[in-house]
């Protein structure tokens, strides 16, 4: 019984690449933007949806580090369900993509660590 609830998750997360392509290129369709542009903006309306939920700053290490191990998953996700890329090409590509994708969270994290008045609502 447990054996096969666990397949049905994990069957789950296999598919979950294949669903999030679809909503992205509907998304960056609909918006006018590029994949990666999509993935970026993601990524950081779920750092700013984790900090308010666990009532943390943004200035905060836990937000940010629940977002860049869900980068870091789901990248692992679409590369293990789309294959290793071909070309050095689409390699490159997929590199730049979750490059600036991690990059936006950590640069808000950091900024807000290094220039906390930014943030500060009485300054």
């Amino acid at each position: 019984m447990i054996g096969s609830d666990l397949l049905k998750v994990l069957a789950g997360l296999w598919s979950l690449p294949f669903a999030t392509a679809r909503a992205k290129t509907f998304l960056a369709h609909s918006i006018g933007f590029g994949i990666n542009s999509v993935e970026v903006i993601v990524a950081v309306m779920v750092q700013l949806l984790l900090c308010g939920v666990l009532r943390r700053p943004i200035s905060s290490i836990w937000p940010w580090i629940c977002v860049e191990l869900l980068i870091v998953t789901y990248t692992a996700l679409t590369v293990a369900a789309d294959g290793w890329p071909a070309t050095d090409t689409e390699f490159h590509q997929k590199l730049i993509g979750f490059a600036l994708t991690l990059f936006l969270p950590t640069a808000l994290m950091l900024l807000s660590r290094l220039f906390p008045r930014l943030w500060d609502r009485t300054a």
